[in-house]
């Protein structure tokens, strides 16, 4: 099984897979996302995390970008969707999203996977990072 833990820093919401995280502690910042605390999945099955923005009011213009890092790598960018394109579909590889009214935008990795590239990693392999 594969465990992740969540951790925000101001705007970014990262989600650590197969490893416990200590974040900084950071001032509230009531403009910053929600994401999924944690998750378990086993290799080649799917998974879906959860990343909200917490404005209530409608906001045409709200955007919503996922991005990876493994560690000792910088940030990579995912996938990005707007909420102004209605419920359209984003996808980039095993990556899909949709931009709900509700303001939520759940990533769905198809098929879960412990390599990068061709090396195997260990379970604490990828940092997933929600932005608005």
């Amino acid at each position: 099984m594969r465990r992740a833990r969540g951790a925000g820093l101001a705007a970014l919401a990262a989600l650590l897979i197969g490893a416990r995280v200590l974040a900084p502690t950071v001032a509230a910042d009531t403009d910053q996302v929600q994401q999924t605390p944690w998750a378990e999945t086993t290799e080649g099955t799917g998974l879906n995390l959860t990343c909200q923005h917490p404005k209530t009011e409608s906001d045409i213009n709200l955007n919503f970008f996922w991005y990876r890092q493994f560690p000792g790598d910088t940030l990579t960018f995912l996938l990005q969707a707007h909420k102004t394109t209605g419920a359209g579909k984003y996808r980039s590889g095993r990556f899909s999203m949709v931009v709900y009214k509700n303001n939520t935008a759940p990533l769905e990795i198809a098929g879960v996977s412990h390599r990068r590239g061709e090396a195997l990693h260990p379970p604490a392999s990828a940092v997933l990072s929600c932005l608005k």
